[in-house]
């Protein structure tokens, strides 16, 4: 009888734990939907405003596809009187960056 050398257990057992992982990531993935990310991340929006002291809305929220590899979504929040947000997020549902994006003031020429 041969016996199987440790390294090939110690491979394996390797290879069954990243398949759990990517079937996992896969099941996430497929039961997520665009809508479910949007209002995840207008809602966070909404906490933001309301701990500066501002009103929002979940209608000043929407969703452009992710321009990266890892992206997803890019979920961009304008309040009326404050910077936007931009939420980059991945494939499953992780945020990847967060921005607010103050806009440029022009002084008018003399």
């Amino acid at each position: 009888m041969t016996q199987i050398p440790s390294a090939w257990i110690i491979l394996g057992i390797l290879l069954l734990g990243f398949s759990v992982v990517v079937f996992r990531l896969g099941i996430k993935a497929g039961s997520l939907s665009e809508t479910d990310i949007i209002t995840y991340y207008s809602t966070q929006y909404l906490e933001n405003e309301t701990a500066e002291g501002r009103e929002g809305s979940l209608s000043d929220c929407y969703a452009l596809g992710g321009q990266g590899f890892f992206e997803r979504l890019e979920v961009i929040c304008e309040p009326a009187n404050a910077a936007p947000y931009r939420f980059v997020v991945g494939y499953w549902g992780q945020l990847l960056s967060m921005q607010r994006m103050f806009a440029r003031q022009t002084m008018p020429n003399a």
